[in-house]
């Protein structure tokens, strides 16, 4: 699946034939658009007269996109880390036993990597995707209770593949502790400023103002002095599975019809994911930024549980020669798994507040 290609010759017959297995006599672009992030493209590749193929195409190019997006340079450090880390979870991860066992990732038809793996400047990084066609996945922007269901069944069946089984090729190739949030995949934030932001939300937002007492400043005060206790936590947990890192609604597809076999939801993105001591990380930010806030509100304890249930059965269910559920068998248990969601909620705001709401106002939600 890896290749080393000049970028030139990304979408040249030559090179998707290789990439698809067949002989493809004709490349169009269907749609392109350029991202902060990357370039994407959707392609179609055509064996005259045979059938039209549609993919999708992810490049990474750190010079183009420097000269249209203004970051420091230690940001674009980091950001040539996350797609390095995306493209090594596609190499090494099992993609279609994932998708055997309901956990939909699109498949990597392939991998190309160009340029000095030392010199972020001269890399450029692309992927060959699955499509996923329009006509049969939806976005949403917020999740009804029923789809935030099936997001964390997609959440559980996944933490619940990798748990104490991780590849060593792909353990050593991921970030240690993925989510995009981490202390040090974010070396510019200005945690000193978490006092400061709580206090600017509370005075920008009517819902804020039930908050805004002295009892809960001094808490956001305690968080800032805590971040540094709260991220060795997170490290020093012993890594039990892979976490996606960035389980948000923009990265969701939801099936119109489920296929048998492939489950509901799909995922992409893989820029932010790595190994965990819990999943979640990735069930706290689903929750906190891609929920309906009045189910939210609601459902709660009962969206936890229904992750919690659905891990704990299907690690069960991994560790019995029957392939039985043994409901007397708890490789998880709920004090550590309350714990490790209380953590993860502190790690992730103790990030938040500073980097993403700092001096946010309504005009700009």
């Amino acid at each position: 699946m890896e290749a080393v290609r000049p970028a030139a010759e990304l979408l040249s017959t030559a090179v998707l034939s290789e990439a698809l297995g067949r002989s493809v006599r004709t490349v169009s672009i269907v749609d392109a658009w350029p991202l902060e992030q990357s370039d994407c493209a959707v392609v179609d590749a055509t064996d005259e007269p045979g059938p039209t193929e549609r993919s999708f195409v992810k490049t990474l190019n750190l010079p183009r996109l420097a000269a249209r997006a203004n970051k420091p340079g230690k940001d674009w450090t980091i950001s040539m880390q996350s797609w390095a880390n995306e493209c090594a979870f596609y190499r090494f991860a099992p993609i279609d036993r994932l998708n055997a066992c309901g956990v939909h990732v699109p498949r990597a038809l392939h991998v190309w990597m160009t340029g000095d793996a030392t010199d972020a400047q001269s890399r450029e990084l692309s992927m060959l995707l699955e499509y996923l066609p329009q006509d049969r996945f939806n976005h949403a922007y917020f999740l009804s209770l029923e789809q935030a269901r099936q997001a964390i069944a997609f959440l559980a069946r996944f933490h619940a593949f990798f748990w104490d089984e991780i590849d060593e090729r792909l353990k050593t190739s991921l970030f240690s502790r993925g989510c995009w949030w981490r202390k040090q995949l974010r070396p510019a934030v200005k945690f000193d400023n978490i006092p400061a932001a709580f206090s600017g939300l509370c005075h920008n937002f009517d819902s804020f103002r039930t908050l805004d007492t002295p009892e809960n400043h001094r808490l956001m005060a305690l968080l800032r002095d805590d971040v540094p206790r709260i991220s060795a936590l997170v490290s020093a947990a012993a890594a039990r599975t892979v976490v996606h890192g960035d389980f948000k609604t923009a990265n969701l597809f939801f099936a119109a019809t489920p296929t048998q076999g492939t489950g509901s939801v799909a995922a992409i993105d893989f820029q932010w994911t790595g190994c965990g001591g819990s999943g979640c990380g990735d069930l706290v930010y689903l929750l906190v930024s891609g929920v309906d806030p009045q189910a939210i509100i609601e459902s709660e304890d009962l969206l936890k549980d229904g992750y919690y249930g659905l891990l704990c059965e299907l690690l069960a269910t991994k560790r019995t020669a029957e392939a039985i559920p043994d409901p007397t068998y708890c490789v998880y248990s709920r004090t550590q798994f309350e714990f490790d969601y209380k953590l993860e909620l502190l790690d992730y705001f103790s990030t938040a507040l500073p980097y993403l709401l700092n001096g946010l106002t309504p005009d700009e939600c």
